[in-house]
């Protein structure tokens, strides 16, 4: 009988340890789904956070095109401005010269 005792004491511990090996393994099975439901909950952010830095790339993309588009504007505005002030220093010379034709036309005339 005493062994049949010890037996059962045996086997009573025993299961009081599984009990115990189980409930460990169900508190770190729920610490794990806590840690993957942060991380999944993280990955969502970290996606979000990605597509609003696409969104705001393309968008920094498009200004710049436009403000080179302008500065090339600005450009041809002053490249056109430097073009006419090259003709407004050359005319008085011109001027001096179709002055001076005329006046030998009008010595001409007087002779």
């Amino acid at each position: 009988m005493t062994q049949m005792s010890q037996a059962l004491d045996e086997i009573t511990s025993s299961t009081v340890e599984l009990s115990i090996g189980g409930q460990e393994i169900v508190k770190v099975m729920v610490i794990l789904s806590d840690i993957s439901g942060q991380v999944s909950r993280d990955a969502h952010r970290i996606e979000e956070n990605l597509r609003d830095m696409e969104d705001e790339m393309s968008s920094a993309q498009t200004e710049s095109k436009v403000v080179r588009h302008a500065i090339n504007i600005v450009y041809d505005m002053v490249s056109g401005i430097s073009s006419s002030m090259d003709k407004v220093v050359e005319l008085p010379g011109k001027l001096g010269e179709t002055a001076e034709e005329l006046n030998m036309e009008v010595h001409k005339f007087k002779t």
